[in-house]
């Protein structure tokens, strides 16, 4: 689409992109939480692992379905020749808020619940961020060149 000029097709299919795989990461995270003990029984059968696996999954799987979307909306970007915005963002998006998140809000609690939040934050923040420059730069990065 971007080859042949058509900006509509480009939109249409990232939000069909963005929604394929944002509805079936949903459905996967409900699918890994109701059988999620029997999941990590294949790893490891002590309840008190399984036990904290089923709580990281808890934290996690509810929002994992936000990031799959980010990675359609950069990769719409990307493959629209703007690479470095898309690159930036996930690295703040990824790396640095889980980072900030670990040396400002973990050492307040000290627990391991607080190293997973920082996961669905990162998610929320990360599609949050493409969707700002998705939408609202579109000028900038959906040039088709001649």
């Amino acid at each position: 689409n971007y080859g042949a000029g058509n900006k509509k097709r480009i939109k249409q299919g990232a939000l069909q992109c963005s929604l394929l795989t944002m509805g079936t990461s949903f459905i996967l995270g409900i699918l890994i939480l109701l059988s999620g003990n029997q999941l990590l029984q294949i790893f490891n059968e002590d309840p008190a692992v399984v036990h904290a696996g089923m709580q990281r999954l808890q934290i996690l799987v509810p929002t994992v379905f936000l990031y799959a979307g980010f990675e359609c909306l950069s990769s719409t970007i990307r493959g629209c020749g703007s690479s470095f915005i898309p690159m930036i963002l996930s690295i703040f998006g990824v790396c640095v808020s889980r980072l900030i998140w670990v040396y400002t809000v973990l050492p307040m609690f000290n627990k391991i619940e607080i190293v997973y939040y920082s996961y669905p934050i990162s998610y929320v923040l990360s599609i949050g961020m493409i969707l700002i420059y998705y939408f609202g730069f579109q000028k900038k990065w959906l040039k088709i060149r001649t």
